[in-house]
């Protein structure tokens, strides 16, 4: 918020109600308010209370007097919402409130293993709910979305010609760069779509 806030956009910051934070709010990935998005390293504090504004939106409700947008943009969230079904509808959902000609960005959980079902794992309740979409979920997704007249740009390929890509970080994750993550049995990374509302 705040590198988009001090190149001059004005902002709506969005995170679910400290009611709903569970375990969210324990680990340092919660924002229950403007300073929460303060990084005056980055945008001086006067300058970001000038253009962002802070508002908790529940991800499977949003409200009708949310706004339009000219981007919207949701960063490893849509696979928290309870179900795989729950962050795909969110997507969608999230497409009401962009400009036609805006874009929609969001990225997510991506597991490049090849298994029958997406994984689940964790509660909403308990704050540790996510769902491990695979390529097949995000295809439908994608599908789902273009049927409705979006234009979707996604990049399918999953690289392993760096060092980097091939390093897989196991539980306890250091703070070191990582790529790939070994998430309950399952090899995973980021994934992002970008979808162009018209």
């Amino acid at each position: 918020m705040a590198a988009f806030a001090a190149a001059g956009t004005t902002v709506l910051a969005t995170d679910q109600s400290p009611e709903t934070a569970a375990a969210w709010a324990d680990t340092g990935q919660h924002a229950a308010s403007l300073a929460a998005v303060q990084r005056p390293d980055i945008c001086a504090p006067d300058v970001l209370s000038e253009r962002v504004q802070f508002r908790a939106v529940d991800m499977t409700a949003l409200p009708v007097d949310l706004g339009v947008f000219d981007l919207v943009w949701s960063s490893c969230c849509f696979e928290h919402l309870g179900s795989p079904e729950a962050g795909c509808d969110f997507v969608l959902a999230a497409m009401e409130h962009v400009r036609p000609g805006g874009v929609a960005v969001h990225t997510t959980e991506f597991d490049t293993t090849r298994w029958r079902r997406c994984r689940e794992t964790g509660s909403v309740a308990a704050g540790d709910y996510v769902a491990f979409y695979r390529a097949r979920d995000l295809r439908r997704l994608v599908r789902r979305l273009r049927a409705v007249g979006h234009d979707v740009t996604a990049n399918w390929r999953v690289s392993n010609d760096h060092p980097m890509e091939r390093r897989i970080g196991t539980f306890p994750y250091d703070d070191g760069p990582q790529m790939r993550l070994d998430m309950a049995g399952r090899r995973v990374t980021s994934f992002g779509l970008c979808i162009t509302r018209r």
